[in-house]
């Protein structure tokens, strides 16, 4: 029979939940150059000098208008995934773009433009700075030589499916996870990791990042979407919804407030979205997710009854509402489901026919 009680009790396996509401903050660590002079050199020094505008401004764009032949095409690719904040002096994709144009240390050197590996590494250089690496990162920024993660630290001249924590497919070598769980990650997820279409596990458990989801993860074959314990605040990218390789949500502990239209993605196996600040009813249309085996919404807002329609969710093994503000009857055919092994509601709630 279910347990049911309104108190945590087991500590969940997945998205690493069963670590304690109350994340131990990552100290800041002076790790060296702040990112501007962190090995940024200018674009195709010998063939232009230095760009800088009459107030100071060292802009891309202007040391495009310089640029010719195969950097001009790889400065083009770059600029088609960013867009115009590549121009931003100073912004996580101007750095990476003057890294991957004049600074990367590699044997091969810069790839071309139509190797489809230049983006991948474009995008994982701006996620480095997106994230305040050279300021913040516990271990593996650049330079760094105690990297006790699994693998070279960032901006090395190693092939980026070496970084720490970058796994790449055997054959294609193309990036199909990130995992960069606690190591002091602070500001945003970049959009351009969108451009890591092979990309199925996203996870950056307890770190410090706010901002928002990217939207831009719709083009890649996300399967695993975690970003437990940090900052986060929504709202949920809409563009996931729909997304048929997408099984498991872990957006625990942050700050989103409105509810992902969790009945939108259609394979989702597991959602953890405790201690965050959603607010309204469950949606009754969760019931037609056949393959769900948790739902962890404890420690929010919610109000309303418990749908009757989850007593269709066969699969289901955890059901965790309690601490919110739910009222009502809950049919006893959801007490009977199959597989239900925790049950765990607000004491307004009340077995019902």
């Amino acid at each position: 029979p279910a347990d049911v009680n309104g108190k945590e009790k087991n500590k969940e396996k997945n998205a690493d939940s069963d670590a304690d509401a109350d994340t131990d903050a990552v100290a800041d660590a002076a790790k060296g150059d702040n990112q501007g002079e962190n090995s940024i050199a200018d674009v195709n020094d010998d063939q232009q000098g230095r760009v800088t505008d009459g107030d100071g401004t060292d802009t891309l764009t202007a040391a495009a208008e310089e640029l010719e032949g195969e950097t001009a095409s790889i400065y083009k690719q770059l600029k088609d995934t960013s867009g115009d904040s590549i121009e931003l002096y100073g912004s996580p994709q101007y750095t990476a773009a003057r890294w991957i144009v004049s600074s990367d240390p590699s044997p091969e050197g810069t790839r071309s433009a139509d190797d489809p590996r230049l983006l991948q590494r474009y995008a994982l250089v701006t996620l480095y700075f997106s994230t305040n690496a050279q300021s913040t990162w516990v271990q593996c920024y650049q330079g760094h030589d105690d990297c006790k993660l699994d693998g070279e630290s960032f901006l090395s001249g190693a092939d980026e499916c070496e970084w720490s924590g970058i796994t790449c497919d055997e054959n294609t070598r193309m990036v199909t996870a990130i995992e960069l769980q606690n190591n002091g990650l602070k500001g945003n997820l970049s959009a351009e990791l969108g451009a890591l279409s092979s990309l199925e596990l996203l996870d950056v458990t307890k770190n410090q990042l706010g901002g928002v989801i990217p939207e831009s993860l719709a083009n890649t074959a996300m399967v695993e979407l975690i970003v437990s314990a940090n900052q986060m605040v929504g709202p949920f990218p809409t563009s996931l919804y729909g997304m048929k390789t997408l099984e498991h949500v872990c957006i625990d502990r942050n700050k989103f407030v409105e509810m992902p239209d969790w009945a939108s993605m259609p394979n989702l196996i597991y959602i953890f979205a405790f201690e965050n600040e959603f607010e309204g009813e469950l949606d009754p249309a969760m019931a037609d997710l056949k393959n769900l085996k948790v739902i962890d919404l404890k420690s929010n807002k919610l109000t309303g009854a418990l749908p009757k329609k989850f007593a269709n969710l066969k699969s289901l093994e955890k059901l965790k509402l309690s601490d919110n503000s739910l009222s009502g009857e809950v049919s006893e055919k959801i007490f009977g489901l199959p597989r239900l092994t925790e049950l765990w509601l607000p004491p307004p709630l009340s077995e019902g026919p």
